[in-house]
C-alpha cells in the first residue's frame, strides 16, 4: 500500500489492524515566493520537504542561467547561497525535490536593486 504502514496486532482469537497514513510529501521555500535585495547583500533562498527521509534536491533558474551560488544539502533542507549579489542573481530560481517516484517544485523570484 503506498503511502500507508499496516501493523498487525493479534491477541487472542482477535486480529486488529490498524492504519497509519503517513505524512505526505511536501515542499516549502524560504522565503516563500520573493526575494527583494541590494546589490552586494548575501542572499539563503530555502528549500524544506516532509513526509521524505531522503529527498535528493537540485536548484536551477526557470532559464537555466548559471546559479552563481553555493548549495548546501542537509537532511531535509538545501539551501542556495549567494554572496555578494549582483544584477545577474536576479532570477526565478526553482528548487527541485525528489522523493522516490515524486517530484515536487517550487519557485522564488529574486529581485535586486541598487541604491544611488
Amino acid at each position: 500500500m503506498p503511502g500507508k504502514m499496516v501493523v498487525i496486532l493479534g491477541a487472542s482469537n482477535i486480529l486488529w489492524i490498524m492504519f497509519a497514513a503517513s505524512q505526505a510529501f511536501k515542499i516549502e521555500t524560504t522565503p516563500e515566493s520573493r526575494y527583494l535585495a541590494q546589490i552586494g547583500d548575501s542572499v539563503s533562498l530555502t528549500c524544506s520537504t516532509t513526509g521524505c527521509e531522503s529527498p535528493f534536491f537540485s536548484w536551477r533558474t526557470q532559464i537555466d542561467s548559471p546559479l552563481n551560488g553555493k548549495v548546501t544539502n542537509e537532511g531535509t533542507t538545501s539551501t542556495l547561497t549567494m554572496n555578494p549579489v549582483s544584477f545577474g542573481n536576479e532570477h526565478s530560481y526553482l528548487c527541485t525535490a525528489t522523493c522516490e517516484s515524486r517530484k515536487l517544485e517550487k519557485g522564488i523570484q529574486v529581485e535586486i536593486y541598487c541604491w544611488r
